[in-house]
This record gives C-alpha cells, structure tokens and sequence, in this order.
C-alpha cells in the first residue's frame, strides 16, 4: 500500500467510526510509525486524544490490539466510547464479569479488534494460553507512567509485561502517557526491554487553562470558607483534589451542608469499585457537579466540559499536578486550575515522599539479607564438586 493509499485509508476511518475530519498534533505521526510495526513511546498533553491512537489502528490492523489499562472504569468507559461509533469488536475483560460470561469472551477473543484487559488479569495463566493462541497485532500500554508510579511496590504487575509480549510472540508495542520524565521515559523503555523505541514527544502546555495560587490566610476552616465560595460561585463540573482520603468524605459533606444548589460527592480508592465506578459514570453524564478525591480520580476521564480543577492539598509530584489539571477544558475553552494554599501545606507533600522512602532499619535488614545470600551462594559446592 502506498503512503496516499494509507493516508486516504487513515482519513476515510477516522471521519467512519470517530467523527472527526483532522488528527491532533501527534496522532497521525504515532499512529503511521504503529502501522508501519514500530514499538512507539508516545507522550501526549491531557486531553490530545490518545486512545485514538490504538483505536483507529486496531481496526486496520489483521489481529487483536491488546490494551493494558489500570483501572476498570476507564476501561469500561472507553468501551462504552469506540462502541457508540459502530466501532463494535471492542470488549473489556475485568473483575465485575461473571464467570460464564467471562469463559464466553475468552473463547471469542479472537473475534475482537480491541481488548482491554488490567495488567493482574493478563498475566493469569488462562489469558497467556489465550494470547498464544490468537494473532495479536499491537499491544498497548495506556497510562505507561504507571509502570514507574506503580510498578514497584503498589502494583508490581506492571514490571512483569515484557514477559508476557515475548510469550506473545513480540508484538509491536505502543507506550502512552500525558506526562512523563526523561528519567521516567528510560524506565518505560528498559521495563518493557524495548530500547530502540521510536519516541513522539510533544508539549504539555495547556493555553486554555489558566493557573492560579490562591494564599489562604488562617485556620484549616478558612480554607474550607474559601473553598465553598468558589463553588458556590462557579457553577460549573469541577474535581478537587486532596492528599487524603478522610478530607475528601469530610470536605465534600461540608460542602454539600454548605451549598444545597450543587450536587457533590467523594470518591478515592478505599471505597468499593462499584461505588467509585458509579460516581464515575454520574459524573460523566453530568448527575454530580463537584468531586471531592484523592488522585485514584480522573485518569482517562473523558469529559469535556470540566472547568475547574481545585488543589486543596499541594500534589507531592509535579507528573501528578500536570495531569490533574489537564483533565479541564479538553473542548478547548478557557478552564482554570486553583491551587489552595496555606502557610506550611507544604509539609504534607513533604511528609507522603519522606514516607515512601525505607528507613535506616529497612535498609540495615536489606543489606543483612543480601549478605547471607552472598555468603550461602558462596559456600554451595560448584557444579563439578563432589559433596
């Protein structure tokens, strides 16, 4: 196929089951070098539409496009997304299905151009029998910062997925992420041993969405006063943020005693993944206009119309503060991020990284371990030894 043909085929797929006549700044560059069986690392500002950048290939490639995805709402929702363009062999396969239902979807995977599946579930023996049997086209990680946020104590699957891609016959593989560090860039590529990644790196600058410090004076109650009167006067969907899960259920029943016009709950990851998946969706379709939550809120959060994004608590990563702010104003019109800040808030942030970090006996006992190891290794008998 020419590159006109590919190009007039990119066009015709993206206006048939997207809607949309132009590609945003990267897609088309990202989605060539995918097409063409290049592993790619793609980093994209907030809200620039990278799922676009599997979905579309995956309907013109020959197989199945694997997308590892780390939560189940977002994979649900952007299910729910590709199916209402008659885009409709995408499933999801996560721990709300049954298991009939579930052994059904497995046994017709191959029947599917997009299959979303969390990194715990794919690394289930049944899933790589699966994949071994079925002609997989691209795998995809979205979110693939989580592989340097998450993969080493929270969610150690995610340094497990090169593994499973040579299990699978060493697909091509497409990295996505809004944010991410040089340093964090080299993690993603040596923890998927895929060096000679092709890279599109593009800006995270935001223009429509302005960014504003607002010093509070006072005790934790002004704080709050402050909080409540933008809000009060800023009607429009709106996430706060905070570094605890206890504020945001005590903020948000303080807020919803304060204002009785809008409609406002908390979300953050000790509540039940039903619960969280339902306030999600409430959101989503514009029945909650105020979310109150940690950070386990809002990643692949697709709605357009959110205008303000509120940091009560300062974030302890600048990656974190990034994409928070770029889930405002994804249609392009003018949003406003506010930073609420008090004399010594910086302590909170300071005290989270203080306690991700081992302590002197930790470290002490890890040295110790290490040392018996060296020591039992070096006492073992040699292979042409006679004990």
């Amino acid at each position: 196929m020419t590159q006109k043909q590919v190009e007039g085929k990119l066009r015709f797929y993206l206006q048939k089951y997207f809607g949309h006549d132009s590609f945003q700044e990267g897609q088309k560059e990202i989605i060539e070098d995918v097409l063409a069986g290049h592993d790619v690392l793609g980093i994209l500002r907030t809200g620039s539409g990278k799922s676009l950048c599997y979905q579309l290939p995956a309907k013109m490639l020959s197989g199945t496009t694997i997308v590892i995805s780390p939560l189940i709402s977002l994979m649900v929702d952007q299910v729910r997304q590709v199916r209402a363009f008659h885009y409709k062999e995408a499933i999801a396969f996560h721990s709300f299905q049954n298991k009939p239902e579930r052994a059904q979807a497995m046994n017709n995977m191959h029947r599917y151009k997009l299959v979303y599946v969390s990194p715990e579930l794919l690394l289930q023996k049944g899933f790589i029998r699966k994949l071994k049997n079925i002609k997989i086209s691209l795998i995809v990680i979205d979110e693939a910062h989580c592989i340097s946020q998450w993969g080493y104590d929270f969610r150690p699957d995610y340094l497990r997925l090169s593994s499973v891609i040579d299990m699978a016959n060493r697909p091509p593989v497409l990295a996505l992420t809004g944010t991410a560090t040089p340093e964090v860039q080299e993690d993603i590529k040596e923890k998927l041993n895929r060096p000679a990644m092709k890279e599109h790196i593009y800006p995270m600058d935001r223009e429509n969405i302005s960014l504003v410090i607002h010093e509070v004076d006072g005790e934790e109650a002004d704080k709050r006063n402050t909080l409540a009167s933008v809000i009060d006067q800023y009607a429009k969907p709106t996430i706060v943020y905070f570094s605890s899960r206890q504020m945001t259920e005590d903020v948000a029943s303080f807020l919803s005693e304060r204002i009785k016009n809008r409609k406002i709950a908390h979300y953050h990851g000790g509540m039940d993944n039903m619960d969280r998946l339902k306030i999600q969706q409430q959101f989503m379709k514009g029945q909650l206009d105020v979310i109150c939550c940690t950070s386990a809120f809002g990643m692949g959060i697709n709605k357009n119309d959110i205008r303000l994004i509120v940091h009560y608590h300062m974030p302890a990563q600048m990656e974190s503060f990034i994409q928070e702010i770029g889930r405002a104003g994804r249609d392009g019109k003018d949003s406003v991020s506010l930073l609420l800040y008090k004399k010594g808030d910086e302590h909170v942030p300071l005290h989270i990284i203080e306690n991700e970090l081992p302590t002197k006996k930790e470290i002490s006992l890890a040295i110790n371990q290490l040392y018996l190891l060296h020591e039992t290794k070096q006492a073992l008998p040699k292979a042409d030894e006679k004990i």
